[in-house]
């Protein structure tokens, strides 16, 4: 049996992004850090678009967007993630809801 930490690692540089993605929708919850630390700079344009396109100002910052969206719904998974740009449009609406 693999520890948790070794696991992600052994996955996080043998398997492409869109491949961890993937497994992390359909229930691998022992990726979910190693998805999360790939996706985080992506996440970070995301939080910061979302946050130039409200109209009144919004109570956070990117950080605290992303930890909001990843809480609440996207670390959770359950999404039927087809790709990378599909995550990325996940977690838009999931940032706009929280907003």
């Amino acid at each position: 049996m693999c520890y948790p930490l070794l696991y992600q690692y052994l996955m996080s540089i043998s398997l492409s992004l869109t491949e961890q993605l993937r497994r992390f929708s359909s229930g691998d919850r022992n990726i979910a850090d190693a998805v999360f630390r790939e996706v985080l700079p992506r996440l970070r344009e995301v939080a910061v678009r979302q946050l130039q396109r409200e109209r009144y100002a919004a109570p956070y910052c990117p950080s605290e967007l992303i930890n909001e969206a990843w809480l609440k719904s996207l670390r959770h998974g359950g999404w039927q993630i087809r790709d990378r740009e599909h995550f990325y449009a996940i977690a838009g609406l999931v940032m706009r809801q929280v907003l």
